[in-house]
């Protein structure tokens, strides 16, 4: 009898699943959350795991890239069920090594057709049927309709494939290079010409490869995108390059299929026997870590997997991990960086800036937890916690005297959610701010994804009184268009044009050309990044309104920064504050 672990956070659904499977015949293990649900597929190996995709600290994404990176739990079943439907959360679950996924609400039909699939694909594990050799350089594994089938089939023919491969292998010196290659515009192409053309597509960059190359070795279609390649051994890893260059030129040219000559974008990822592992699974996901590397520097490149690379990865994991839970734990904390109006010397304001405290590593910068926050949910609860602690602090300096204003950075996966504009309002309703004490601060970027609806959200968040500061001007599109239909209250000049404005000719043409035409348009001009004298004095003799910047002080903690407002109350010079910013 079957074993299926059931790893979900909603009461009803696990009891709905678990009332249809038990019907079914299966033996049944239950788990409310993902660390629950690793313990229990360590230490009772089910033959199958669901599991829910959205929960409460270690998530479907967590779970999975747990059990794939452990070769005891590496060929369990997992099938994800997910209220997502956008498709690059479904791909990065897959990539991940997910082998099917139900979207909800899913039908009791769908549910028992995919587990029996998984369980048809188990046997044949189990019980493989021969499978013929084939005298060709380079093979293919035949086209079914089930891709699935396809990826299982194919995987297990080329590690049998590696298998021989390696007893070649005659001096210690040598090495076998396991490659996979992502055809990074087959999809786009299949959806125009349809799925029978991106089959004919991926054989034809096989005989491609085959033609190239003129050595033995094999090749298999793994995914949708993606083709692993085995050569034969190597006993120099400068040929790695040569190979490389040489798959990438020759998947550079046209190919043409039917009437259509058809440009495929590829890249390369690339592992070696034994140098970085023994076992042929291991390698695939290796040279799939490498393939990631590749993508991130551009199309037509390749990347040969390092040690290093893998542990950044594992580091970046146990990161991933730790921040899920730090906002529960309570570490996370905001500096303020303050903002001074040039013509008075006041502090009018400042920008709110996100910190995490971790308990062992101290303060992580923040491009490091934010960039892991922004790949998952976790963006949109710290942007809605930080305008709720801004809001507070707000309120309590406004009982205090103090009248100022405090910018929030809001990322673009807050922005475009529909509840933006009513969480203000409730979280201002709540504390009685003031509500043009608030801003929230957006980078270009994030605006013209989709100018129209950027219009209709900045306008709804200006009718509740709250400011609209346009970070970082100067550094993306820099459109005027853009600056005449947004309704921005403030324009914040991008470091990259204060620093050195008093030297550089350029710079100080557009920063003086900025501030006129912000100020035509009623904006008013913040300077960042204003780190000397010099720079604060062209800035105030060109009429920007504010800067912000180390010359005056560098993010401080929330005590601090009162501590400054006090002081500077009595202040009208414009020089550092000595003792109380650092």
């Amino acid at each position: 009898m079957k074993t299926i672990l059931i790893i979900e956070d909603d009461v009803l659904l696990r009891r709905s699943l678990l009332k249809i499977l038990h019907a079914e015949g299966f033996e049944l293990l239950e788990a409310d959350n993902g660390q629950i649900g690793i313990e229990m597929i360590q230490n009772q190996q089910p033959d199958l795991v669901l599991c829910d995709l959205i929960m409460p600290d270690l998530d479907g994404y967590g779970v999975l890239e747990q059990l794939r990176s452990n070769p005891d739990t590496l060929s369990i079943p997992f099938i994800c069920l997910t209220a997502q439907h956008e498709r690059s959360n479904l791909r990065r679950v897959m990539e991940l090594g997910a082998d099917d996924y139900l979207t909800k609400p899913y039908s009791k039909s769908e549910l028992l057709a995919a587990i029996q699939a998984q369980f048809n694909k188990q046997e044949q594990i189990q019980n493989p049927t021969s499978i013929s050799e084939s005298e060709t350089l380079i093979q293919l594994v035949g086209n079914f309709n089930d891709e699935s089938h396809i990826n299982l089939s194919a995987q297990l023919n080329l590690q049998s494939k590696f298998k021989q491969i390696i007893r070649d292998i005659i001096s210690p010196d040598q090495s076998v290079p396991v490659f996979i290659l992502s055809l990074d515009r087959l999809e786009r192409f299949q959806d125009y010409l349809g799925t029978n053309y991106g089959d004919i597509l991926v054989q034809a960059v096989i005989n491609r490869i085959h033609d190239e190359m003129q050595r033995a070795g094999f090749v298999v279609k793994l995914k949708s995108e993606k083709i692993a390649l085995v050569l034969p051994p190597i006993s120099d890893d400068h040929e790695i390059e040569e190979i490389a260059i040489k798959l990438l030129n020759c998947l550079s040219k046209p190919i043409k299929i039917s009437d259509y000559k058809l440009l495929l974008g590829c890249c390369l990822g690339v592992s070696l026997y034994p140098q970085h592992d023994d076992d042929f699974d291991n390698l695939l996901i290796k040279a799939n870590i490498a393939l990631r590397q590749a993508q991130q520097q551009g199309t037509h490149s390749y990347f040969l997997y390092t040690n290093e690379i893998w542990a950044k990865i594992q580091d970046r994991f146990h990161l991933e991990i730790d921040l899920h839970h730090a906002l529960e734990k309570e570490e996370f904390t905001i500096h303020y960086q303050p903002q001074l109006d040039l013509k008075t010397g006041k502090i009018t304001g400042a920008e709110a800036l996100f910190r995490w405290r971790h308990p062992q590593r101290g303060l992580v910068p923040p491009i490091e937890c934010l960039s892991i926050a922004e790949e998952n949910d976790l963006i949109v609860e710290i942007d809605e916690w930080m305008i709720r602690q801004v809001c507070q602090q707000l309120k309590q300096w406004q009982n205090q005297g103090f009248q100022i204003s405090v910018a929030v950075n809001v990322s673009g996966v807050k922005f475009h959610q529909r509840n933006l504009g009513r969480y203000v309002m409730q979280v201002l309703k709540q504390t009685n701010l003031d509500p043009s004490c608030l801003e929230l601060e957006l980078t270009e970027s994030v605006l013209v994804k989709n100018p129209e609806r950027s219009v209709s959200i900045l306008n709804e968040l200006k009718n509740l009184g709250i400011g609209l500061s346009l970070d970082d001007f100067g550094t993306g599109y820099s459109s005027l268009s853009y600056l005449q239909k947004f309704p921005f209250d403030t324009l914040k000049l991008d470091r990259c044009f204060v620093q050195d404005v008093n030297h550089h000719i350029k710079n100080a043409a557009i920063v003086k050309a900025t501030i006129v035409m912000a100020h035509s348009l009623e904006m008013r001009v913040i300077a960042e990044g204003v780190e000397t004298k010099a720079e604060q004095e062209f800035l105030r003799d060109y009429g920007c309104d504010c800067l912000q910047g180390y010359w005056f002080s560098r993010p401080v903690e929330a005590q601090v920064f009162e501590q400054m407002l006090r002081a500077n109350a009595q202040e009208t010079t414009t020089k550092p504050l000595s003792t109380l910013e650092h």
